[in-house]
């Protein structure tokens, strides 16, 4: 089975949802986005997008200038440097061959990112296209074997994507 992906669309949340700390019960919606020309990330509150000063996962600080939500674009919330998608976790995927002991790992490049309402761009040949919903998990610490029971010390936080692909 060939497999072409066509967009990775983080449509059904442009929000970066923090992982919820112990005993926390607040979550942050971190965004990306573009006003008056320029990007910028910020905080998404309600009908507000208070802006940052840099990257949240460089550790950007409000900067006290705010934005109606519906004034900016909003973006993908993250411009990842490599995306690493878990694949075969459908039966209708595996058809009639065995089904692996555990869904196999493979990649998508960060170019495949797409805003919220950016157009999904179809090749002439795609004959098969297939979407899913998908939980995006953002790392955000460099990490070689994590046990188990460390791995959320790891995880920046959480947001919902759209695979959209092509499978011939």
């Amino acid at each position: 089975m060939k497999h072409l992906a066509l967009a990775f669309l983080l449509a059904a949340a442009p929000l970066l949802m923090t992982w919820m700390a112990s005993g926390q019960e607040k979550v942050t919606r971190y965004v990306r986005y573009t006003h008056a020309g320029r990007f910028a990330y910020g905080i998404h509150e309600g009908e507000t997008v208070r802006e940052l000063n840099a990257n949240f996962l460089a550790g950007g600080r409000p900067t006290g200038t705010q934005h109606r939500l519906s004034e900016v674009r909003l973006l993908a919330p993250v411009e990842p440097s490599k995306i690493i998608a878990v694949g075969l976790n459908y039966k209708s995927h595996i058809g009639d061959r065995p089904a692996p002991a555990y869904p196999g790992l493979f990649a998508k490049m960060p170019t495949c990112i797409i805003g919220q309402e950016d157009s999904i761009v179809f090749p002439p040949e795609a004959e098969d296209v297939h979407y899913e919903g998908e939980l995006v998990v953002v790392i955000a610490k460099k990490a070689k074997n994590v046990p188990e029971a460390e791995a959320r010390d790891y995880i920046f936080g959480v947001t919902a994507g759209n695979d959209v692909s092509e499978r011939k």
